[in-house]
């Protein structure tokens, strides 16, 4: 049987060391490029070492970086000092995994008071609060991103770039009804208005007859 996307990108993230695995789940649930120094101040308030028990300078740790290719790059930024970034196809593979190792909450912690970051950055404030299941604040959120995008710029809907990069069934069964509830109509109305169906979605519904009925008219799933 041919392996999914979602579980191909598994495989690869899994082949990763422990520290690099670290390295990258700071990067991706900071949701942006890091500088080394900023990722070492966040492995040692981790309290996370290198193999030999020790500290990190930033020659030392590209090492580990270099290595964890395609999962993380390094780059030279505009300023020319080199940023470090996860790559787009695992950010929410990464984070998704981080969340199952009971990662997520300290990591957030940590980058929240280690990393200057602008204020009212939806998207990273949006995927936290989804990440922790915290919805509640995030309907006023997504307005607020939406509000800063230029005029006539179409975006899609944070949801989409969460839970469709890629897709993934069991995860999204893992989730808690209101949740998945929340996420089927949202996806489901931004495929709409962006003209782009999502059929990975239809087929995930369809074999949720249960589930499809607590939506009711929310989402028509043929159309």
């Amino acid at each position: 049987m041919t392996k999914s996307t979602s579980e191909q990108l598994i495989a690869t993230y899994q082949k990763l060391s422990p520290l690099q695995k670290s390295i990258a789940q700071i990067l991706s649930i900071a949701y942006d490029k890091l500088s080394r120094t900023s990722i070492i101040n966040c492995l040692n308030k981790l309290d996370i070492r290198n193999p030999n028990g020790g500290g990190f300078a930033p020659k030392t740790i590209n090492q580990f970086i270099e290595t964890a290719k395609p999962v993380i790059f390094i780059t030279e930024s505009e300023t020319k000092y080199p940023v470090v970034y996860c790559n787009e196809l695992f950010i929410e593979i990464v984070t998704r995994e981080a969340v199952r190792e009971n990662t997520f909450d300290t990591i957030v912690t940590v980058i929240e008071k280690e990393i200057y970051f602008p204020k009212n950055d939806w998207i990273r404030e949006i995927r936290i609060n989804f990440y922790r299941q915290d919805i509640k604040p995030i309907p006023k959120q997504v307005r607020e991103y939406y509000r800063k995008l230029e005029y006539g710029t179409i975006k899609k809907h944070p949801y989409v770039q969460i839970c469709c990069n890629p897709f993934d069934g069991t995860w999204l069964n893992s989730l808690p009804e209101e949740l998945l509830i929340d996420i089927v109509v949202t996806v489901m109305d931004d495929s709409k208005y962006q003209l782009k169906s999502q059929p990975e979605f239809l087929a995930f519904l369809e074999i949720q007859s249960t589930f499809t009925n607590h939506i009711g008219r929310a989402v028509d799933i043929t159309s």
